[in-house]
């Protein structure tokens, strides 16, 4: 999932990422519920 952090920042893997978009553009998930349900902040 995510990788060290870069300039305080968590960095994901691009996998990660594209299934966080997918949680939203193809199951229809709110932004706050895909982060919820991936554990990160939604900002």
């Amino acid at each position: 999932m995510a990788n060290a952090k870069v300039n305080g920042r968590r960095e994901f893997t691009r996998e990660f990422e594209v299934a966080a978009v997918k949680l939203v553009t193809e199951q229809g998930d709110s932004v706050a519920e895909a982060a919820r349900r991936l554990g990160v902040r939604e900002n």
